[in-house]
């Protein structure tokens, strides 16, 4: 509260009245932000006074521009120990598209403060996964293996993904037709994949959930065909005799033996 007084410089005095006048403090007060931010993703933003405050004041973002909603803890306190900023943590945004930030000050009612707020923008951007195929250097025509798909960081939701033949021909994918990586993890494993015919083929990755940008990586297999193990050798039956044979041999004997016996006396 300033007192104005007007007293004459010249000429007969005249009654004075004096003025009582409200001088306000300025408080210019900024939003800083990073550039850009992703959907769901937190993000701070530090209120920045243009001097030190004189008294406690409680800044809040308010958020206009692109439909959704500003989530976190909004607000945080600039002392007046000699203090010009705070920074408010763990803010998100739920939808992408540009987001402007206005400050606001709240402070002790009766309090002589004067807020300008400059407000500023950030760009919120759907999250960015690149999805990589793994998978055996060969396999066996219609025998089964496993291809294990890759993202390039941890999902922050469910992504249910097929796999098809990008390239390769002559034959049919079979088997287990895809997987879905968890939210929070990298990679999820199809099993019992088969190729019905030898070929070089790339298999990608696909899917139709949206909340993201998704780019894909092919994964090479040789499919190769069954190998041929040759025949063993089979085993040669043993010679047996007829009867006939048999006794004509015992016959045989026995001559022999006669003759010997006789020889000999």
């Amino acid at each position: 509260m300033l007192e104005l007084t007007a007293t004459p410089t010249s000429g007969p005095a005249i009654p004075v009245t004096n003025a009582m006048v409200t001088v306000k403090e300025l408080v210019v007060v900024a939003t800083v932000l990073p550039a850009t931010a992703i959907v769901g993703q937190p993000f701070n933003v530090t209120y920045q006074l243009n001097g030190i405050a004189s008294i406690p004041l409680t800044a809040t973002g308010i958020a206009s521009g692109a439909a959704g909603v500003l989530s976190g803890n909004g607000s945080c306190t600039i002392s007046p120990l000699g203090a010009n900023n705070c920074t408010v943590t763990g803010l998100s945004f739920s939808a992408p598209g540009t987001v402007t930030i206005t400050p606001s000050l709240t402070f002790a009612p009766g309090s002589n403060v004067e807020v300008i707020s400059v407000p500023f923008s950030i760009d919120i951007v759907l999250p960015s996964y690149a999805i990589s195929v793994v998978a055996p250097t060969s396999a066996t025509v219609n025998a089964p293996f496993n291809v294990t798909l890759l993202s390039t960081s941890p999902v922050a939701f469910d992504v249910p993904l097929t796999i098809s033949v990008a390239s390769g021909s002559g034959g049919v994918l079979g088997g287990g037709a895809g997987c879905t990586i968890l939210s929070g993890q990298t990679s999820c494993v199809v099993t019992g994949v088969t190729y019905s015919a030898v070929s070089n083929i790339q298999l990608v990755a696909n899917t139709s959930v949206g909340g993201a940008s998704f780019s894909y990586e092919r994964g090479s297999i040789s499919v190769v065909a069954v190998p041929v193990i040759p025949p063993t050798a089979a085993a040669q039956p043993i010679p047996t005799l007829s009867a006939a044979m048999i006794g004509l041999l015992a016959l045989l004997l026995g001559v022999g033996v006669a003759v010997t016996r006789r020889t000999r006396l």
